[in-house]
């Protein structure tokens, strides 16, 4: 969509779009408050492992994903929800 807007714009999407919200991404812990340092040290290996939602019904398998990894402090961080 990005690369679209920017090049073709008058002449596709012009009359197709009127508005596009882009949201930066993101992780839905659903317990509240998660400061920058641990954000920076936790996102990357959820994006890695394909992780977008804690405590979902697949917790258990994402759980071990993470773990599987070479970073035991997100698998620590992880562990606690």
């Amino acid at each position: 969509m990005f690369y679209g807007l920017t090049q073709k714009e008058d002449t596709y999407f012009a009359d197709k779009v009127a508005k596009a919200i882009f949201l930066a991404p993101c992780i839905y812990s659903g317990t509240g408050f998660m400061d920058l340092e641990t954000y920076l040290e936790v996102y990357p290996v959820f994006r890695d492992k394909g992780v977008n939602v804690i405590q979902d019904s697949n917790w258990e398998s994402s759980l071990k994903e993470i773990c599987s990894g070479d970073t035991p402090e997100v698998c620590d961080y992880a562990g606690e929800f």
